[in-house]
């Protein structure tokens, strides 16, 4: 059986958030960001259609007040490109004045945006270190035995290591222009050296290919991950079956049926984990085209 399943490399996007955590004595990434957007937008785009919003968050306040303004604005239909410039500790998260935004709480915040946003959200962490927000998720994924869960955004770059100013620079205009230019196709076919891309697509193939591998195996197995196993997959069938009446015979048959034909499994497990996207009816009429041997 093989799959081929379509893929981007941004969200949707109608508006564009710049969290400008960087002192006045320092290289204004996050100034020349908003500077480069504007320019590449359309005449009349920009900051005189409230679509290009920078914000000065050099302190804990300000930046959480600019995260819930972004997340209450998503309430209201916006589908963001995030940018974040500022300085990442590796054990303690994103630097402001007076303290820092944990690694666990800015993955957090980000959920809540993506949340607001339907799953349309693209973040361009520029700072070094801030990959450990992806970690921070996958850990968290880890870390919890009672469901399988929804990334924290749609489409996610960002730096695993330490990173200088000029380099996050460089790959930040290089993203933007082919963002606005020609809808991420220049990511895809040339991406940054020194970023790293995470996304939905990421996390749902791993699940998908986790289940492949489960309903070919001859026993149920107990797997790494208890609530996708394949037993559970198995307790889950039967007690759906029960909750609405259908037979204990239908529904082990249907779950035996699996083994030949995982079709309505992996579209079950598309439908709880990715969001509500064009993405979601990509991977859905993919499966639909899969032909079973």
């Amino acid at each position: 059986m093989k799959i081929t399943l379509p893929k981007y490399t941004i969200s949707n996007i109608n508006a564009i958030f710049i969290l400008d955590c960087l002192g006045n004595d320092e290289l204004q990434t996050g100034r020349n960001c908003e500077e480069q957007i504007i320019d590449l937008l359309p005449p009349g785009i920009g900051k005189k259609k409230n679509r290009v919003y920078r914000e000065r968050c050099l302190d804990l306040s300000s930046f959480y007040n600019f995260m819930k303004k972004i997340s209450d604005l998503c309430k209201q239909e916006a589908a963001p490109l995030i940018h974040i410039h500022g300085h990442g500790n590796k054990n303690e998260g994103l630097q402001l004045t007076d303290g820092f935004v944990s690694w666990y709480d800015l993955m957090e915040k980000l959920r809540e945006i993506t949340i607001n946003a339907n799953g349309e959200t693209t973040i361009i962490a520029s700072f070094c270190y801030s990959y450990q927000i992806v970690d921070a998720f996958l850990n968290k994924c880890k870390n919890q035995d009672h469901e399988i869960l929804r990334v924290p955004f749609g489409f996610f770059y960002g730096y695993r290591n330490e990173i200088s100013a000029g380099v996050v620079e460089q790959e930040s205009k290089c993203i933007n222009k082919s963002i606005l230019q020609n809808g991420g196709q220049g990511i895809m076919d040339n991406p940054p050296k020194n970023i790293t891309q995470y996304s939905e697509y990421n996390y749902i193939d791993e699940q998908i290919a986790y289940c492949l591998y489960l309903v070919n195996q001859k026993t149920p197995n107990s797997m790494k991950i208890d609530n996708f196993s394949l037993g559970n997959i198995r307790k889950n069938i039967l007690r759906k079956g029960r909750e609405r009446g259908i037979p204990f015979d239908y529904s082990r048959k249907y779950f035996n049926s699996l083994r030949d034909n995982p079709k309505p499994l992996l579209k079950s497990i598309i439908e709880d984990v990715m969001y509500d996207t064009e993405r979601k009816l990509k991977y859905l009429e993919a499966i639909d085209k899969i032909t079973v041997n």
